[in-house]
């Protein structure tokens, strides 16, 4: 992801020397890129809902991952700008 900062700092001789002014871009070319897949596959397996014997209900087994419509995509935030303005009050003795 790219981002752009610029900032500037005001010097002068007045109240408001050592004040600054930040604008920031960030993800600048509004890339949406997958940056995680929540899988609706658990990893169990159910060896059959009307099997009589507890112990060969549920095993532990891998299963490879599937795509499935249940499973859940992050994708990465769109382009924001921001506008950042901090105070800087100074006192000058003339």
């Amino acid at each position: 992801m790219s981002s752009l900062f610029v900032n500037y700092n005001f010097k002068s001789d007045s109240i408001f020397d050592g004040s600054k002014i930040k604008l920031s871009v960030n993800n600048l070319f509004d890339s949406h890129d997958v940056v995680l897949i929540g899988a609706a596959n658990d990893g169990t397996t159910l060896a059959s809902p009307y099997t009589t014997n507890t112990s060969l209900e549920v095993s532990q087994d891998l299963q490879p991952y599937t795509p499935s419509w249940n499973d859940t995509l992050e994708k990465a935030a769109g382009r924001s700008v921001m506008i950042t303005f901090q105070l800087g009050l100074t006192r000058h003795n003339h």
